[in-house]
């Protein structure tokens, strides 16, 4: 099967009218300590979200990570589509198939000067998408995200993975934060 990476995900579907035709943008309210709101799309076969909740996880200096979102906060997936490690980081495709992804990580603390930082998501540990944030000074934390669009086979898996460097060779600590997640729907 053909990756489609698109900046832009919606205009992807728009593109396509036969299926945006089955997209509706539904919000459910979440009763959560942040009181967080989630919009899923309805015709969507299953989704999945995943955060980092517990523990922050530390990310040494230049060393590619997988980022391990270590609470599954929704599941809705009543064909077992998608099946996701907390442990791990690691999502397994069971049924082939379009999937949308979305994954975020907020750094908790920033080395002193030049600092580079990524977030990566994986098909079967090849970059399918990626998104990067650069600062020159000490400041306290960073967010960053990236969505992209994917065709896949069963089997196949999806993960996020993040590196960051600076001056000091330091590690960096991703944050217990919301921001800090990552979503995989099955559209077709």
């Amino acid at each position: 099967m053909k990756d489609r990476t698109l900046l832009d995900p919606l205009a992807a579907l728009k593109a396509d009218q036969r299926d945006i035709q089955r997209l509706k943008a539904v919000t459910l309210n979440r009763m959560h300590s942040n009181s967080e709101r989630l919009t899923v799309l309805e015709g969507f076969g299953a989704y999945k979200r995943a955060v980092r909740a517990t523990s922050v996880q530390s990310i040494p200096h230049n060393t590619l990570t997988v980022v391990i979102y270590n609470s599954l906060v929704d599941d809705f997936d009543p064909n077992g589509d998608i099946t996701y490690s907390t442990s791990t980081g690691i999502a397994t495709i069971n049924n082939a198939g379009i999937y949308i992804v979305t994954a975020g990580l907020a750094y908790d603390n920033a080395a002193s000067n030049y600092t580079r930082q990524l977030i990566r998501i994986l098909k079967t540990g090849t970059q399918i998408a990626g998104n990067e944030a650069t600062r020159h000074t000490s400041v306290s934390g960073i967010n960053l995200g990236v969505s992209t669009i994917i065709e896949c086979d069963a089997a196949d898996t999806i993960a996020a993975d993040t590196i960051q460097s600076n001056v000091g060779t330091t590690a960096q600590n991703i944050a217990i934060s919301s921001s800090c997640h990552i979503s995989i729907a099955r559209y077709h």
